[in-house]
């Protein structure tokens, strides 16, 4: 498996249920961009769901249970019925098909994976994925990253930049300045013991 970002825009999405799961995944995927098409299958509705697709005019909502033809065109697909047998049967047209999909009952029948994401400025922006095995130790790392590290590289980021740019001589200047301390090693050394607490030796 291999990490990358995919534009999703002016493309058209498949959702196949209507609970937490797709709750969530519609509201990332808004987040990203508002130029897509989104289709949600359902025979009930979130009324999450129904708020935020009360608000967007791409989204459209079919009330009924999933049909094979609802693939047509479709450019992505996220199964997160509470029927495992029909997400697997969705993900293995959809591998026929060479449709993107994500399985939310069975992440090793999904060919993408939703990622903890951290917007760090506008120009950093970091993805923590586990390959779907544990969010929870996503949550985690992203709430770390946060917390902990959001603040310094930003304030690095502020350090290299003009007028919104990375400058590269600034940038050329902080490195030397980087590689000739023991910063790295002093952060390095003083995270090793973060969790000992913790976890059972």
């Amino acid at each position: 498996m291999i990490n990358f970002n995919l534009d999703i825009n002016k493309r058209k999405i498949l959702i196949i249920g209507s609970g937490n799961v797709a709750q969530r995944r519609l509201k990332k995927i808004i987040e990203c961009t508002k130029d897509i098409k989104i289709n949600i299958v359902s025979p009930d509705l979130n009324s999450k769901i129904k708020l935020i697709f009360s608000k967007e005019p791409n989204i459209k909502f079919f009330k009924r249970k999933f049909r094979f033809s609802d693939l047509k065109n479709i450019d992505m697909v996220i199964a997160c019925t509470n029927d495992i047998s029909l997400n697997q049967e969705i993900s293995k047209i959809c591998f026929e098909k060479k449709i993107f999909v994500n399985n939310a009952s069975d992440q090793s029948l999904s060919t993408i994976h939703f990622t903890s994401n951290i917007n760090i400025s506008k120009i950093v922006k970091l993805n923590l994925n586990t390959g779907g095995q544990s969010p929870f130790l996503s949550k985690i790392m992203r709430i770390l990253i946060e917390k902990v590290l959001k603040k310094p590289i930003d304030k690095l980021l502020k350090s290299i930049s003009y007028k919104g740019k990375i400058d590269n001589k600034r940038e050329k200047d902080l490195k030397s300045k980087i590689n000739n301390s023991d910063i790295l090693k002093k952060v390095s050394k003083k995270g090793d013991n973060l969790f000992d607490d913790l976890i059972d030796k």
